[in-house]
């Protein structure tokens, strides 16, 4: 490809990251791909042409191979759904310290032969690299076998496009590339191209990469990659010793390596265990070749079960695949099952190359997951078994990466996903909340008590953003819990002495059973309204050491708040700022919204600390709105680091919010205080005690969820 295709490819791919909805679809793929620690809470966008794992965050870039003209968005799309799969599996599987322990023995090893150590633990990183990323794949597709087709087109994507590059004029480079590339292939399609000169150790490079495929471990992937580079120390030190700018070729190949998030321990530490996902080992059976293979009962999650397609267009499939060659796979040599765990052996195969499967899934033509494990479909189809359409094909006869059947199933899929996800943004767009109107009265009891005070509201824009998964699942315990406090509420209603009659009782009349009365009015499912008044002064920019700021940390709380309050109360939260005369909200939730995303984590980036905080003045804006609702129980939490500083003196201040106080219960709002990051001041809590006289909450940043999950209980009850 030259540089005007490349460049119209990028330019094309950038407009799909921009305006197709990419980051919904690959989050609920995210939700099943990930094992029961949250070793990856959220995924990111970019046009840097590389996947890589941040933390807890997957970075998904796309990747060169699929900047072709031929490529549309169902291309697009299906492959960064596999990059997806393989970054999430390595976070499951891969171990950073096996990786550190092999590139330090392989430094020294190669150093024996006079390569200098830093050549021989890139090398080595670069050969586990491609070992692993073949056995990553290998996991996906026993887990998820919808995953098939995907991860085999971008296999063969990025294959082509190795194959495509430009070729240095220093033979010893090349023939090292080419020994690597060969590698490669081999690991992730099963094609073997050979591996440069190199012919004393083929059959031993061959049967490692084999058997580190199939590997269950990390630990037994890096034994079979010493096997291996213990095979090609005296090739790999003579071949180094003939490249000419041997620093800069290595320079350059370090930039493809690829390091680890995670450590088996750090794995055990999060999950619980530390093993490969969906690689639990079974009992010898007879007939078994003595590997371990995933159980038979594994069921892949109901949520989209890693179905295998992308929208786009299917114009071009044929044309892709068939005329110009670039993905279809040559001669292949045949391979035998891997006893079920997505992979071949790479014998002779039982099908002698006469299967009807040629090339399409386990599981059928339209690609949908088996609800049964990839091992146990092996066993039961014999040669239409996963670990052959993996492989490059069976016998020798050429084989296509995908067949154009799949191909087209592929982008039809894809583009009915984008299209599905396209409407539901569209129907779920969330509006921003409405700026508050006052009454008359209302209006005049404000500008009575603050003459020279101007009132200013913005209000947040919903982005659709979702809590990250460790902060959702809290908030979805407190949900069920609060949830199942109001049933049972509404359950103690029936079965009383008195109140109304309750036909559902009257059978107890025939026994004697006087319990046949109920509540005159049962309590209904949302009887609750919160209104929380966020500080945001200047002083809630500060931190705690722990690099984030008493701003940043209510927020989150505010956000746990809002999803656990769904649909049990009418939520509504305001960050209040000011300063002597001016008050401004910034609305982040109103009461009305629709409950699609969290708009408190939409505000993460939209707002910051500011002024100052006139706290009597925003009491009185919240305690009118919250007289005006329904609901039985009206309550506003004031969540504060401080006393009010936007006012003259600070008797003042203590004086208008005990003032505003007063007045909120009288309309008979319940008022909480929650003095926030500064418990430890006797001076704040007096102040605070003249201002609010009793249920005032202290928290820590540590302890401010835990408060607001007991404050939540004890309102709800």
């Amino acid at each position: 490809m030259n540089g005007e295709e490349y460049s119209s490819a990028l330019e094309r791919f950038r407009a799909f990251l921009r305006t197709e909805p990419v980051i919904p679809i690959l989050s609920r793929n995210l939700s099943f791909l990930l094992d029961g620690g949250r070793l990856v809470e959220t995924i990111e966008l970019n046009d840097g042409l590389r996947c890589y794992t941040e933390g807890k965050k997957v970075v998904i870039g796309g990747a060169e191979a699929l900047l072709r003209d031929a490529f549309e968005p169902g291309h697009w799309l299906a492959a960064m759904r596999a990059m997806l799969a393989h970054e999430v599996q390595h976070a499951n599987s891969s171990d950073r310290q096996v990786l550190d322990a092999l590139r330090t023995w392989y430094g020294g090893a190669l150093g024996d032969g006079g390569v200098p150590f830093r050549v021989g633990s890139v090398l080595g990183q670069k050969v586990l690299n491609i070992l692993e990323d073949g056995r990553i794949n290998n996991l996906v597709c026993q887990r998820f076998p919808g995953y098939v087709p995907l991860m085999r087109f971008t296999a063969y994507a990025n294959c082509a496009w190795l194959a495509e590059r430009g070729r240095d004029s220093d033979g010893a480079k090349n023939e090292l590339t080419d020994f690597l590339t060969g590698m490669e292939r081999y690991a992730l399609t099963g094609e073997d191209t050979g591996f440069g000169p190199q012919t004393e150790a083929r059959e031993t490079i061959r049967r490692c990469i084999d058997r580190a495929v199939l590997a269950q471990t990390a630990e037994a992937c890096a034994d079979e990659c010493r096997t291996l580079l213990t095979a090609c120390a005296p090739y790999l030190a003579e071949i180094c010793g003939r490249i000419v700018d041997l620093d800069t070729f290595v320079e350059q190949l370090s930039l493809t390596l690829q390091d680890y998030p995670y450590s088996a321990l750090e794995r055990a530490e999060q999950t619980g265990d530390g093993t490969d996902s969906g690689a639990r080992k079974k009992s010898d059976r007879p007939g078994d070749d003595g590997r371990d293979t995933a159980d038979d009962d594994v069921e892949e999650p109901e949520l989209e079960k890693g179905d295998s397609d992308s929208p786009g267009s299917s114009d071009n499939s044929e044309r892709l695949f068939a005329e110009n060659g670039s993905l279809t796979s040559q001669e292949a040599k045949p391979k035998n099952s891997a006893g079920g765990t997505g992979r071949e052996d790479r014998g002779e195969s039982d099908s002698d190359g006469s299967s009807e499967n040629h090339g399409q899934t386990g599981s059928g033509r339209h690609m949908q997951n088996a609800r049964q494990s990839a091992s146990q479909t092996a066993r039961e189809q014999g040669p239409k078994r996963i670990a052959e359409v993996l492989g490059a094909g069976y016998g020798k006869t050429e084989s296509p990466p995908l067949t154009r059947e799949e191909i087209d199933a592929m982008l039809e899929r894809a583009r009915a996903d984008l299209d599905r996800e396209r409407a539901h943004q569209k129907a779920s767009r969330v509006e921003p909340a409405r700026k508050t109107t006052f009454s008359f009265k209302d209006a005049g009891v404000l500008k009575s008590n603050y003459a020279d005070v101007t009132f200013s509201e913005r209000c947040v824009s919903p982005e659709g953003r979702q809590l990250p998964p460790s902060y959702l699942e809290k908030a979805r315990r407190m949900n069920r819990r609060l949830d199942r406090i109001l049933r049972e509420q509404r359950a103690r209603t029936a079965g009383q002495r008195t109140g109304t009659l309750s036909m559902k009782s009257l059978w107890k009349v025939a026994v004697n059973d006087p319990d046949v009365f109920q509540r005159k009015t049962p309590p209904r499912q949302v009887e609750t309204v919160f209104y929380l008044l966020l500080d945001r002064s200047g002083s809630m920019g500060m931190g705690f050491g722990n690099g984030n700021s008493k701003l940043f940390t209510a927020l989150v709380t505010a956000a746990v708040l809002e999803e656990a309050l769904k649909n049990i109360a009418y939520t509504k939260i305001v960050a209040f700022d000011g300063d002597y005369d001016f008050v401004e909200h910034t609305v982040i939730k109103d009461f009305n919204q629709k409950e699609i995303g969290n708009r408190c984590y939409d505000a993460m980036d939209q707002i910051s600390a500011g002024n100052g905080n006139k706290d009597g003045y925003s009491i009185r804006v919240a305690a009118m709105e919250l007289e005006k609702r329904t609901e039985k129980r009206k309550i506003l939490v004031v969540l504060s680091d401080g006393l009010p500083s936007a006012y003259r003196k600070e008797a003042e201040a203590i004086s208008d919010v005990r003032t505003a106080v007063h007045d909120a219960r009288q309309r008979g709002v319940i008022v909480i205080p929650m003095l926030f990051g500064a418990t430890d001041s006797e001076e704040i809590l007096a102040g605070y005690k003249q201002m609010y006289e009793h249920g005032i909450l202290t928290a820590s940043t540590e302890s401010i969820l835990d408060e607001f999950e007991k404050l939540l209980y004890t309102m709800i009850r």
